[in-house]
């Protein structure tokens, strides 16, 4: 099937019985996958037949000629198996906000120490009740934007506010937790309904953080 031309200046290698290669490779395009006959009865369950083509080649570049004109046609779990690889990919890549420290990363450019967080809530000293990370932002910002917009332009004292799982004061004091971006250790393992906002459902246990309320009240 090949002619080799070797000339002075080069050699090329080309198809002499370009009519055989065409019916060999049409043959190996036809479909390698039969899938299961339907069927009335769920307990009936056949794999699906594949049709295979052995093939014995010699020269590379009739080889390597053959493999990309067919273009193997894939089975279903190696599509499957492409579509989970390429989610994966992209989910990867993509920008997402870290549950715990509430910061935006990228899940392939991330390392095990760049999430830095707090993981309890905010305790308000004044009025003695617990806060959101939101919360307290919220409630430091109206403080601030009433106290620029004062006519007699006199500072106003900022909430006390503390972060309950090591008595720092809230927009201070650094983060007192150092570790991989994603859940917390405690909700390692748990089960989590498709669609859940893990934002919320970290920010819930950290709301309920009896170790950290214990050290506060000792604290006030």
């Amino acid at each position: 099937m090949l002619t080799l031309t070797d000339s002075a200046m080069s050699k090329s290698v080309s198809i002499s019985n370009i009519r055989l290669y065409q019916f060999i490779r049409e043959k190996c395009k036809i479909a390698v996958v039969e899938k299961n006959q339907a069927t009335d009865d769920p307990s009936i369950f056949t794999q699906p037949k594949e049709k295979w083509v052995t093939m014995i080649v010699n020269n590379s570049f009739l080889l390597n000629l053959f493999i990309e004109d067919i273009d193997f046609k894939e089975t279903c779990r190696e599509e499957q198996e492409k579509l989970e690889k390429e989610k994966k990919r992209l989910d990867n890549n993509s920008v997402k906000k870290r549950p715990k420290c509430q910061q935006n990363y990228i899940t392939s450019k991330t390392n095990h120490d760049n999430c830095h967080y707090h993981g309890a809530f905010v305790y308000d000293m004044n009025n003695h009740c617990k806060l959101t990370r939101e919360q307290a932002q919220t409630m430091t910002q109206n403080v601030k934007l009433i106290a620029s917009n004062s006519a007699s332009g006199r500072s106003m004292e900022l909430p006390k506010l503390i972060w309950d799982c090591c008595l720092g004061l809230y927009g201070i004091d650094p983060p007192c937790q150092v570790g991989s971006c994603g859940l917390p250790n405690e909700m390692k393992g748990q089960a989590i309904k498709p669609g859940q906002d893990l934002m919320t459902l970290v920010q819930n246990l950290f709301m309920n953080n009896q170790a950290a309320e214990k050290r506060t009240k000792d604290f006030s």
